[in-house]
Formats: structure tokens, sequence, C-alpha cells
């Protein structure tokens, strides 16, 4: 697959260790890259390995193998200078899927949201900081009278609010959200993923976008890249993929998608994808322009 220049995930692979002779391959050789300005979508079922995609390319966890390019950047180099680790720190930012735990609950908003900017010596004058705060939080939908309150106090909407305000008050270049739909109410989904978008197309931010929801991916997503057991095993722009899956596990995952005609729904038969068993060898095809696909030999 072509690497781009601003965002590039080259044969990315990382093991867990369980013990000092046993170990988990939770990705696998992964390669993908991001143009700038674009929204990518990762979506595979729970274990496929994206949430670990998601923590190497914010340099959370350092890859077995491969390496993670951010705008030239090497994530896990040995010898980064201090200017491009915060470069690193302040132009990526990333979402996880439970605001409960990402947010500290003895914190209160205005605490939240000014932690980031006491780190990097941003907003320093009172006036510019409340400015600040109170225009991102107009930003996600919320007004300033939540600024005294507790994580706990408020609902799961607007904690995921509160989170997508904290990492846009660094002006990010790239943001990383990690299912930060997956545990909300359907309504709120909406509400969320319509809110990622309108914020995308005004700020311009690079976006890499992981979930297990279909319908929400084909929303919002210019690209899709689809993960099995650790693989990424598709990559095709968004109406590509859906309209015309290649690969044996995509074309059942997009199967079960729930339809809306309960006697459809129960009348349909949803294929199940195996895994060849002795596979010599995988390679990448170009199935269609921009569209690649990963098959077993």
């Amino acid at each position: 697959m072509p690497n781009n220049d601003y965002v590039c995930v080259e044969h990315l692979s990382h093991r867990f260790r369980l013990t000092r002779k046993i170990a988990i391959d939770a990705v696998k050789d992964v390669s993908f890259s991001i143009d700038r300005g674009e929204i990518l979508g990762l979506v595979g079922e729970s274990g496929s390995g994206k949430s670990t995609v998601a923590r190497c390319v914010m340099g959370i966890l350092r890859p077995s193998e491969g390496r993670v390019m951010y705008n030239g950047i090497d994530v896990n180099g040995p010898k980064l200078s201090r200017e491009d680790k915060l470069r690193l720190q302040c132009e990526r930012q990333i979402i996880f899927q439970d605001s409960g735990s990402a947010l500290n609950p003895r914190m209160s908003v205005r605490r939240i949201l000014s932690e980031p900017l006491d780190i990097h010596g941003l907003a320093r004058d009172r006036g510019d900081r409340e400015k600040l705060i109170a225009q991102n939080l107009d930003f996600v939908g919320l007004d300033s009278g939540i600024l005294e309150s507790l994580p706990g106090e408020l609902s799961g909407g607007q904690r995921q609010r509160v989170s997508i305000a904290r990492a846009l008050l660094m002006k990010p270049k790239l943001i990383v959200a990690d299912e930060p739909i997956a545990s909300l109410d359907v309504s709120i989904q909406a509400q969320i993923v319509n809110l990622f978008k309108r914020l995308q197309a005004e700020h311009g931010f690079t976006f890499l976008f992981i979930a297990h929801d279909l319908a929400m991916v084909e929303f919002l997503c210019d690209r899709v890249g689809v993960m099995s057991k650790g693989r990424l095993v598709e990559l095709a722009p968004t109406r590509q993929l859906y309209e015309a899956p290649r690969h044996p596990y995509t074309k059942a995952l997009l199967s079960a998608v729930p339809i809306p005609d309960p006697r459809l729904e129960r009348s349909r038969e949803i294929p199940v994808y195996h895994e060849p068993e002795n596979i010599t060898r995988r390679e990448w095809i170009q199935a269609d322009e921009n569209h690649y696909v990963l098959m077993e030999r």
C-alpha cells in the first residue's frame, strides 16, 4: 500500500508478554496511512487489535516491530528532540471510550480543562483562559454553567463532550478516538458522531475513528480499514467497502448489521467467517483504486 507523509503506520506489530515465555500477538504487521484532514475509520470485532493500534499511534504503547510516523517524526524514535516531543504532545490528542475513567472524578470541569493549559504554559492570563475554555465548551455544545460540576454530576454524553473539549483545547492536528461512543445511549451516540463531523469540518484535524458500530463509521469516515485477529484485512474508501466488500471477513461483518424489518431480519442467513487453515502466505492485492485486500494463500 502507498505510504503517506502525514500519518504513516508501517508494518506495526505489538505483543503483550504474559510470562517470560508466553506472549500474545495483539497486532500483526499492520500498515496504513492517513491523509491530512482525512477521517479514517477502523472497525472489527472486540479483540481484533483496534485499540492497540490506537495506543501505538499515540505513543502510549511502544510497538514490538514496525514504526509510526507523524508528519515526518518517528513517534517512538529513540532520539526525539525536545521540540519534537512537545509537538507530539500538543498536536496529537486521544479520546477514550470511558469518559468516566478518563476524567479525574475529584476535579471540577474547570480544573479538568485548565490542566492541559497549565502543563504547556498556555493562556496564562486568567481572562484569556476563561475565554478559551468557554469557547471550547461552546464548540461541543455545553455552556459555562457546568464549570464547577464534578464528572459524576454529569451525564455520559456531557462527560464525553468535556473530553472532546479538553482535546480541542490544544488545537490538535491529529485526534484519535478509541470507541468514543460505545458506552453511550443510541440517541447520544448520534449526537456525538454529528458533533465529530461538524468539528472536523470546522477545524480540519486529521481523525482516526475506532468503533464497532458500522452505521456510524459509514456516516462519518472517508475511508475504512477492517481488522481481524490483529491484522488489517481490507482498506478502502467507505462507499466502495460498503457496496463491494472483497474480503470474506468484511462480507461477514457487514452482513451482521441489523435490518429494521423484523421479518427480513429473522429470515436472512448471516455467513460466518472461518479463517483458512494451513495459510502459507498473506499478500496485499489492489482490488480497485485505493481498495486493498489482504488475501490468504
